[in-house]
């Protein structure tokens, strides 16, 4: 099966979310290894599609590597929905983001305090960083924590789904715009 996204190809469903699925892939001509997100078919409604805009525009405000790097996001096409028999529905907004091997959840327990140190400096410092952004993520759990590991692109912790996150609408004090 091959399934497009623009210059990405998505390769198999990886895990399924509240909203969303998640799937493996990688960019054609690099083989760099991304995961996209998708609504699958039945979920796609004017609040999903919302939240996932929101969400996409919301992480990809946030440049910390302690955050999920957002690496492009489109709307699938009716080629990309046939090629997955069904699994994805034309038009429904993806996300295609950093591939994380692997989630907090899967290294769970912790059996060291230095390694719980280490993971809540990590998360401390990444939140502080989109919390002086005004963005509060609301959702924070094991399972939105990815871990990069050493083979993986960018090794560490990465806080992912930015989906109910809040973004406090803020003025700039120097013209007086609304910006993220």
């Amino acid at each position: 099966m091959t399934v497009r996204l623009g210059p990405f190809q998505l390769l198999s469903p990886l895990d399924a979310g509240g909203m969303a699925s998640i799937w493996t892939g990688q960019h054609l001509e690099s083989g760099t290894p991304v995961a996209a997100k998708l609504i699958p078919p039945g979920e796609l409604t004017a609040t999903t599609r919302a939240t996932l805009e929101r969400e996409i525009q919301t992480a990809a405000s946030l440049d910390h590597p302690g955050i999920v790097c957002i690496v492009d996001q489109g709307t699938t096409d009716e080629a990309a929905a046939l090629a997955t028999g069904g699994q994805i529905e034309a038009g429904a907004p993806y996300l295609l983001m950093e591939y994380c091997s692997h989630t907090l959840s899967s290294l769970l327990p912790l059996t060291t305090w230095g390694e719980l140190r280490t993971i809540l400096v990590s998360l401390l410092d990444a939140l502080a960083y989109a919390h002086a952004r005004g963005v509060i993520h609301r959702d924070l759990k094991p399972g939105n924590v990815l871990f990069g590991g050493p083979d993986d692109l960018r090794p560490g912790l990465k806080i992912s789904d930015f989906g109910i996150a809040h973004a406090l609408d803020r003025a700039d004090p120097e013209t007086g715009t609304r910006k993220l």
